[in-house]
């Protein structure tokens, strides 16, 4: 005969010896999300002050850069790479 009181406590006790994996798991997520975020603030103000944006498009291949660039500056997609 089928013991559904059983089988709820065996669903939950592995439940409960997934959880700390499952924890584990979200710790390692927030972590990664927040260095990706303090490396996004780092680099885009590093671009800033190295000016790779006039840089690139002050010489004769700026058209060219302008077009290709997705945003409007190439600061901005580099650090937006380094995010992702």
């Amino acid at each position: 005969m089928f013991d559904a009181l059983q089988s709820l406590q065996s669903g939950f006790t592995a439940f409960v010896n997934y959880l700390p994996q499952l924890l584990g798991a979200i710790v390692v997520l927030v972590v990664g999300y927040l260095i990706a975020k303090i490396l996004n603030k780092l680099i885009t103000e590093g671009l800033r002050k190295a000016r790779v944006d006039e840089r690139l498009t002050a010489n004769s291949g700026g058209r060219y850069v302008e077009k290709v660039w997705s945003r409007k500056n190439a600061g901005s997609t580099v650090s937006g790479l380094v995010a992702a």
